[in-house]
């Protein structure tokens, strides 16, 4: 990819990625009449949607607008549709009801008719393989896979109808014993996660659902491996980051990941997420602060995840007003 193409992309994602989903193809189309730009920023905007797979805060989304939704009622494949519960830019996922041969909730992951490019299909088909390929009571499990009509695949999953790692340790006020634990559980996911072969390139507190089970005992559930990097070959290079593209969220990204646009990136990089994680959990803010600190474009994006030295978390706690520490919940209670 030459500079001014770059350049141009850059351009147009900041334009637009503010912008709620029913304005933002609009805008985009206004913007280029290029559909391999507005496929390209896209990409870019999946590659960051914190709410792709979530299956929480859907009134966040607008998620009325879509052409290609499927009614409640609907079948797709063994499954009835009961409700959209959210969508992003790569893909719409549903709470679906199986009956048989076994009952239970499933959510149902389907690619958008739109961008349903060979090499989006084969980035979706890879998240479905690797998370096949694991059986970890901390990572959503895989039931079935199949297409929809115009060939979209979809794959159906464990539903979780949880809450953000952050968000559940702050509505239950967790201590700092709690919140470690829970960041113990997610490591181990992850752990197996590698041992599999798989990198997960976006782990972040919205892409961890934590709820109470049927038992009432909590679970811990990763999701979301959309941008994920198998180690060995799962969708070949055809799964890898193209040249000009920042995969992954800027605030929890590694340098490696960001300077060498995820070509080079391996089990130290889902490790420095977790770091990223375990930070926010003890002060309530990210070590770098890019999504709040006004900086934009990848150039300065890189430069900051490259070359800031964040504060330690004592010090950063030091730094917090009165309502923000007091956000951290487990602060009184240590």
């Amino acid at each position: 990819m030459d500079k001014e193409r770059f350049q141009e992309i850059d351009r147009l994602y900041h334009a637009v990625v503010d912008l709620p989903e029913k304005e933002l193809r609009k805008s985009l189309a206004e913007l280029t009449d290029d559909p391999e730009l507005r496929n390209e920023v896209l990409g870019l905007l999946q590659a960051g949607d914190a709410g792709l797979t979530s299956h929480v805060d859907a009134a966040a989304n607008d998620i009325s607008t879509s052409d290609n939704l499927f009614d409640v009622g609907a079948t797709i494949g063994p499954y009835t549709i009961v409700e959209l519960v959210g969508q992003g830019g790569m893909g719409e996922v549903y709470r679906a009801e199986q009956t048989a041969p076994v009952r239970r909730q499933v959510a149902i992951k389907v690619l958008k008719k739109e961008i349903a490019s060979p090499e989006l299909i084969t980035r979706f088909e890879a998240e479905r393989q690797a998370l096949a390929l694991m059986d970890h009571d901390a990572i959503a499990k895989v039931y079935d896979a199949g297409t929809v009509e115009n060939g979209r695949p979809y794959f159906a999953m464990e539903y979780v109808n949880g809450q953000p790692l952050d968000a559940y340790c702050q509505s239950r006020q967790l201590n700092l014993r709690q919140r470690l634990e829970m960041l113990i559980r997610l490591c181990r996911g992850v752990a197996h996660a590698h041992q599999k072969g798989v990198l997960h390139r976006d782990l972040k507190p919205s892409n961890v659902l934590v709820d109470d089970g049927d038992d009432g005992q909590t679970r811990i559930k990763i999701i979301d491996f959309g941008i994920a990097k198998s180690a060995t070959s799962l969708g070949g290079d055809s799964v890898h980051t193209q040249v000009g593209q920042i995969m992954g969220t800027p605030d929890y990204m590694s340098p490696e990941q960001a300077d060498s646009m995820g070509t080079d990136v391996d089990t130290r990089g889902d490790v420095y997420s977790l770091g990223v994680i375990a930070y926010e959990l003890l002060t309530g803010k990210t070590p770098l602060d890019i999504r709040d600190s006004g900086i934009v474009g990848a150039h300065a994006v890189i430069q900051r995840i490259s070359d800031h030295e964040p504060l330690k978390p004592s010090a950063r706690l030091n730094t917090l007003s009165a309502e923000d520490f007091k956000q951290t919940q487990y602060a009184s209670q240590t």
